[in-house]
């Protein structure tokens, strides 16, 4: 995406200045679609935080949860208010404006979905582990009846009855 943008920026200075409007406009539009193209990652994100944050986790890992759902927030805040400030940029008529905008709400959304999707994925692991570890009880505390017992020592044959061993065949 980032070279198509300089392939944009390079052709530019073969553009006479009555098709600079066309250029600007463009660049506003693809400034646009790129916004739009993180609302399904931070809805996904936002989605599965939830579900995280639905499980039990211990106590240490919520500031974790907390700092997913912030990052989420300011980049689908950013995600919300391109539109105004590409159009803000835009009404300038120059074209290194515009690009500065998108090229900032994509490094800057880009980045916080990054450290977002990190943290999901490994509450989402936390959470998973969790789930297939056996619960242990508390020391000092007798086992529930629903948990199986520990299994015994395999038997031994007592001394003097063990059977002799089979003859080899051919």
């Amino acid at each position: 995406m980032m070279r198509a943008r300089w392939l944009l920026v390079a052709g530019l200075a073969a553009v006479p200045a009555c098709a600079k409007n066309d250029v600007v406009g463009a660049a506003q539009e693809e400034g646009l679609h790129v916004a739009k193209s993180f609302v399904a990652t931070i809805d996904d994100l936002s989605r599965r935080a939830e579900v995280v944050g639905r499980s039990e986790l211990p106590d240490d890992v919520r500031p974790t949860l907390g700092r997913v759902r912030s990052l989420l927030q300011e980049a689908r805040a950013r995600v919300t208010s391109a539109p105004s400030k590409l159009s803000a940029a835009a009404a300038t008529g120059h074209l290194d404006e515009v690009l500065k905008v998108s090229s900032n709400m994509e490094h800057e959304v880009d980045h916080e979905l990054v450290e977002a999707t990190e943290g999901v994925e490994s509450l989402e692991n936390l959470v998973a582990l969790n789930d297939v570890t056996p619960k242990l009880t508390k020391p000092g505390s007798a086992p529930s009846s629903s948990s199986p017992a520990a299994p015994s020592a395999p038997a031994t044959p007592a001394e003097g009855t063990e059977k002799p061993p089979a003859p080899a065949t051919e």
